[in-house]
């Protein structure tokens, strides 16, 4: 990866030290989102704002929120709500269990709301 991004730089930046400005893109926390930024070719997903995802245990469901997105990381922050659904005299009863904030990779975000497309 290295040479690849060196040659992209040295392709966008003729009259600059190319070493320097390698060694600055491999400082940050994302060399390849560096690069992205410095040619102008970065930008946001566009990630859906809500999920709704059935829980792997019980009788209830998770609502999750976007919160926000690190480029850096490819982290998202969502919050989170928790609900059980309870039948009582024949009518249900919807619950919330509990709030929370949580993190998965862009790619797991996006994932899981795929599946909660397809369910429905």
């Amino acid at each position: 990866m290295d040479k690849l991004i060196k040659i992209i730089l040295e392709e966008k930046f003729l009259n600059i030290d190319i070493n320097a400005l390698v060694e600055i893109v491999y400082a940050t926390p994302n060399p390849i989102v560096a690069t992205e930024i410095l040619c102008g070719v970065t930008h946001e997903p566009s990630l859906p704002k809500t999920s709704c995802s059935p829980q792997l245990q019980g009788d209830g469901d998770t609502l999750r929120t976007f919160e926000s997105y690190d480029k850096w990381s490819r982290e998202v922050k969502y919050s989170y709500d928790i609900y059980k659904h309870s039948l009582v005299d024949g009518e249900w009863l919807v619950e919330r269990m509990g709030t929370g904030i949580a993190y998965c990779q862009v790619e797991e975000w996006i994932a899981s709301n795929e599946e909660v497309v397809h369910m429905h």
